[in-house]
């Protein structure tokens, strides 16, 4: 089996009605930013695994940085918050995504005048922050307010327009920062896939069968879009677009190494549980077992992928959150 078929899931995007809506607004975003003397800023909002990173890179691919005599230029400035932002930290995190080689020198002041100048001279057009719900200290829930308020000086002085992406949380660095908030049009949400929702249950079921045109041009395949498959297919993922990647791709790398060109049921459920993990209780590939969608374990399955607290965390205050497991939901549908 050739190697490359290994990326077929890899290689495939699939733009799904929020990827589409996101990506337009982004481009209108970098259209104001080019265009305007007030660029639009803007809050995607999602789950982990919901396909936030995944639109950003795809609409940053068409605005790779790039050289000309003057120097390097980087229309999309694109960083991860670290997990503990400061002024400095962030300052630094930039500096070295600018290409600054000695991103690490100097003052706090005198890297923020040098990471100014960057910009203006690499004509940088969009700052783009992922994991912004880093800017809300998780042991206090406060927001960092010095961070928030030196990017919002930042993001002013340069003309730049400003995109975060992050958790819902994310959203109460603007509620509390109202010259900042006052940047930015409303919160757009990338959502997780909601079998109760026709609509929803439709794209799911598009996505699958778009996955599975890729698959079957390379293995003889289970039919993956039929709705009883389809819906195990969500059972395993939660609706998570994230997931189903992570379980397709495991799908055909299993197959791949061990060059065969069918894949099967059993197949789907070894690489269940190699990507996506189940210690006890049902797998949603187990044959036996014939799902239906009840409301109950709907409901149920929604909850993969979310962090919950316990009872006695919540009445501890402590801020630490339990993994809700795949397992465990199965087990109590």
């Amino acid at each position: 089996m050739n190697v490359r078929s290994k990326n077929i899931i890899e290689s495939k995007l699939v733009e799904h009605t929020a990827f589409v809506k996101i990506s337009t607004k982004l481009g209108q975003c970098m259209d104001s930013a080019l265009y305007s003397d007030h660029p639009i800023s803007l809050a995607i909002i999602g789950e982990s695994r919901t396909g936030k990173t995944t639109v950003a890179e795809q609409f940053c691919s068409g605005y790779l940085p790039y050289r000309v005599p003057e120097g390097r230029k980087v229309p999309i400035l694109k960083v991860i918050t670290p997990s503990e932002p400061t002024i400095i930290g962030l300052a630094e995190h930039m500096l070295c995504h600018m290409g600054d080689e000695r991103f690490y020198n100097g003052t706090r002041t005198a890297k923020t005048i040098r990471l100014k100048k960057l910009i203006n001279s690499a004509e940088t057009k969009m700052v783009m922050i992922d994991e912004f719900q880093h800017f809300v200290d998780k042991a206090t829930d406060r927001v960092i307010h010095s961070a928030a308020d030196w990017l919002k000086t930042l993001v002013e002085e340069c003309g730049v327009s400003l995109v975060i992406l992050g958790l819902e949380s994310a959203l109460s660095v603007l509620d509390q920062n109202e010259q900042l908030r006052g940047r930015f049009s409303a919160p757009i949400e990338m959502p997780r896939f909601d079998w109760s929702n026709e609509a929803h249950r439709d794209e799911f079921s598009a996505v699958v069968s778009a996955f599975e045109d890729e698959i079957t041009k390379n293995f003889d395949s289970v039919e993956l879009s039929n709705h009883e498959m389809t819906f195990r297919l969500y059972v395993a993922t939660g609706g998570l677009i994230g997931y189903l990647w992570k379980f397709l791709r495991q799908v055909i790398v299993n197959a791949t190494d061990s060059d065969s060109t069918t894949i099967c049921l059993q197949d789907l459920d070894v690489a269940y549980k190699d990507s996506i993990g189940v210690r006890s209780g049902p797998s949603p590939f187990d044959e036996e077992i014939k799902y239906r969608a009840t409301k109950n374990l709907v409901e149920k399955v929604m909850t993969i992928g979310t962090h919950v607290q316990t009872k006695v965390e919540s009445k501890r205050r402590s801020g630490r959150k339990k993994l809700e497991s795949v397992s465990s939901i199965l087990g109590a549908s």
